[in-house]
């Protein structure tokens, strides 16, 4: 049980500490910069940027950066009650998770959606490059 709780603890507490890492132990690579490597690497016409713009534009329309940034303080809120709770409440815990989960999932769906409008932006030997491109292995820093 002991054991148990060491993990659980952990595992609540090392998202805290990766976010406190210095900027050289981070993820280098520029915000969206998988995406933005794939789509500079597609050689795209100008009316393709444009549409791609858009979509991206219509992407970001969905949840502005403070209700982003105000979820996560409220999710590190609970995390951090957990953990300085007297006793250790595995429903609560569970509930946490499933939300984190839930959102993690939100998060692809839309991410797959976006990446879905862009493929179909693209013309038949782009799309080929474009599923090459997102099968390479990406390397230290999430870089393709």
């Amino acid at each position: 049980m002991k054991q148990f709780l060491k993990v659980a603890a952990l595992s609540l507490v090392l998202p805290f500490s990766a976010a406190q890492a210095s900027p050289s132990e981070q993820n280098t690579m520029p915000r969206g910069g998988g995406m933005k490597q794939v789509m500079q690497a597609l050689d795209l016409s100008e009316v393709q940027k444009q549409q791609i713009k858009d979509i991206m534009k219509d992407a970001r329309q969905g949840m502005q950066r403070e209700d982003r940034r105000a979820n996560r303080e409220e999710a590190q809120q609970d995390r951090l009650a957990l953990l300085q709770a007297e006793s250790f409440d595995s429903a609560k815990a569970q509930q946490l998770i499933a939300s984190q989960q839930q959102d993690m999932a939100k998060k692809q769906l839309k991410m797959l959606q976006v990446q879905h409008k862009i493929y179909h932006v693209l013309t038949a030997e782009q799309q080929q490059q474009f599923i090459e491109l997102m099968q390479q292995p990406k390397g230290r820093g999430g870089k393709r």
